[in-house]
C-alpha cells in the first residue's frame, strides 16, 4: 500500500494561500464572536439596569408606605385639634419621596 501524502504534492505557494486562508476564517469567526457576544452582554446590563430602577422604586413605595403608617399613628394619638392642625401642617410640608 502506498501511502497517500498529500502535503508532498502541494507547492509551497498553495500551503501558504491555504494557511492565509484558514488565518482569516478563524480571525473573522472571533470578531463575530466578539460582536455576538458584545451584544448579549449590552442585553444584560439594560436587564440589569432595569431591574435595579425596579428594585429602587419598590424601596421608594416602602419608603412611603412607612411614612403614612407613621402619620396615620400620629393622627390617632393626637388628643386635640391642635395637634392634628400640626400634625397636617407636617405632613404638607414633607416632600414627596
Amino acid at each position: 500500500m502506498a501511502k497517500f501524502n498529500f502535503s508532498a504534492k502541494v507547492r509551497i505557494g498553495t500551503k501558504l494561500g491555504l494557511s492565509l486562508g484558514l488565518g482569516v476564517l478563524l480571525v473573522a469567526g472571533m470578531i463575530v464572536s466578539e460582536q455576538i457576544n458584545s451584544n448579549i452582554i449590552e442585553a444584560l446590563v439594560a436587564t440589569a439596569d432595569k431591574q435595579q430602577a425596579s428594585v429602587n422604586e419598590s424601596t421608594n413605595t416602602e419608603v412611603l408606605m412607612q411614612k403614612a403608617q407613621i402619620a396615620g399613628r400620629d393622627l390617632r394619638m393626637a388628643q386635640s385639634a391642635a395637634q392634628v392642625d400640626s400634625l397636617l401642617v407636617q405632613l404638607q410640608r414633607r416632600p414627596r419621596g
